[in-house]
């Protein structure tokens, strides 16, 4: 029977930046459970920072390109790792038995049992490479570089577009309200075109024209309606929600309505 045994260290900066990239990635995970609220988790009046908070959690972009930016940091510690020695230790250990009989001879019957061992321990250290490894150093620099710009664009992308839904869902509202009060002051008109027309003091071209306004009122607030749906549903997507899921959002002249602080704050 035979055992061998290998062990190889390619330096040791690969991997204190392979696990210092590990921990990192679970404390991330762990503090991702704490600043993305799930839906049940979101306040009664959602606010622009917090939509565009839990929209940066719910993007699948911006997670991509954060995990590829992860992987060029990886690759740029593991070439810088070239500039290390490389240790490289061996062991290995052996046993043979050989066993001789000889039928009606017991007394000729012979054993021979041997154990041999290895012992091995292989230093290397690249000095002198003419400038490859500098050359791979620069490379993988570059490319953590266009994916650290990928992800801010990313980001920004993710903000802006959150934040012009945000408005938009504001905006709808406020339309909607205006065809709400359009709409009840045709039907007082209307009331009052029929009333004095039933009294005998009004025209019939009066009562019909109040009629008219009074359902281009009811369309205008129909559409208004459709309008709002689409674009909270539009919202909620890009909050990782249901696109039907209710949301309610703070009124842009309340006090907790902190747009104004969230963007001067955006770079």
């Amino acid at each position: 029977m035979r055992r061998r045994g290998m062990i190889r260290c390619a330096g040791w900066r690969c991997l204190l930046s392979a696990f210092g990239l590990l921990m990192a990635s679970l404390c991330l995970a762990d503090a991702r459970v704490d600043v993305c609220p799930g839906s049940s988790r979101l306040p009664d009046a959602l606010s622009l920072a917090t939509a565009v908070s839990v929209a940066l959690c719910a993007d699948p972009k911006l997670r991509e390109v954060w995990l590829t930016e992860l992987a060029r940091q990886a690759d740029l510690d593991a070439e810088h790792s070239a500039y290390y020695p490389t240790v490289q230790g061996q062991f290995q250990k052996g046993r043979a038995g050989k066993t001789t009989r000889y039928p009606g001879f017991p007394e000729a019957d012979s054993r021979l049992n041997s154990n041999t061992s290895v012992y091995g321990l292989n230093l290397s250290w690249v000095l002198f490479d003419f400038g490859l490894r500098a050359a791979k150093v620069e490379s993988a620099r570059q490319l953590l570089n266009v994916a650290s710009s990928s992800r801010i664009e990313e980001v920004q992308k993710s903000m802006l577009a959150t934040a012009r839904v945000f408005y938009q869902v504001q905006a709808n509202m406020a339309l909607l309200n205006a065809r709400i009060s359009a709409e009840r002051l045709a039907a007082n008109s209307l009331k009052a075109a029929d009333a004095k027309y039933r009294e005998g003091a009004g025209e019939q071209t009066d009562r019909l024209q109040a009629q008219s306004s009074y359902a281009e009122a009811q369309l205008n607030r129909v559409m208004a309606e459709g309008d709002l749906a689409a674009v909270q549903g539009e919202l909620a997507s890009q909050l990782g929600l249901s696109p039907s899921a209710p949301l309610k959002l703070v009124e842009l002249d309340e006090p907790g309505a902190d747009e104004g602080v969230f963007l001067g704050n955006v770079n």
